[in-house]
């Protein structure tokens, strides 16, 4: 008959969920407890490295806590992650025809289900459970939905959106890497130079 349905704006959608996620990690303590793993990893990193102080050493672990804590925070995820991912999105599936605002509508309906599936896994540090199996589980469910969905929006084989899934996830992966292995080379450099 002409009329439209009504449907939750991906943008709300998807902010929306990444405020539930905040709430409930940080009111579980999970997100502390990630920080300080974190921290501690870091901390391991640069504590055998003679050639720096424990003051070089503290102002790195300080430094890089500040940095883990922003790409973690609600502020973290919309001004630097979301605009990487939406980006990526546009990129890698370009020869789909759906132009940037299909493939951003497919990626926060996307990424807010997947905050959805993974935020019951952050309860799982609770009873005990690792956070390097946390983590990996989260990581394979949001792979196996982003392919998943995908799939579907694009009307893709499933070798072609495994393919694609798999390419997306990996760029991500190498951006963010590199992006926190610059983040450490100026925190270090600067630890050295100050």
């Amino acid at each position: 008959r002409g009329e439209r349905e009504k449907f939750l704006s991906p943008v709300i959608y998807f902010f929306s969920l990444l405020t539930i996620e905040y709430i409930v990690t940080t009111l579980t303590g999970y997100r502390d407890f990630y920080l300080e793993v974190q921290l501690l990893q870091v901390q391991e990193a640069f504590g055998d490295q003679e050639s720096l102080s424990e003051v070089e050493i503290e102002f790195v672990v300080d430094r890089m806590g500040a940095f883990i804590q922003f790409i973690l925070s609600e502020m973290g995820q919309k001004l630097l992650m979301l605009p990487i991912m939406l980006l990526l999105v546009s990129l890698i599936y370009i020869n789909q025809k759906k132009g940037f605002k299909g493939n951003s509508w497919l990626a926060l309906y996307a990424f807010g289900h997947v905050k959805l599936l993974t935020i019951p896994f952050t309860f799982l540090w609770l009873v005990g459970v690792p956070l390097f199996y946390i983590g990996l589980i989260s990581f394979i469910v949001s792979i196996l939905y982003w392919i998943y969905a995908s799939k579907a929006f694009y009307n893709l084989s499933a070798l072609r959106a495994i393919f694609m899934g798999l390419l997306f996830y990996l760029s991500y992966l190498l951006i963010f890497t590199f992006i926190g292995g610059l983040a450490g080379a100026y925190i270090g450099f600067t630890a050295v130079f100050d």
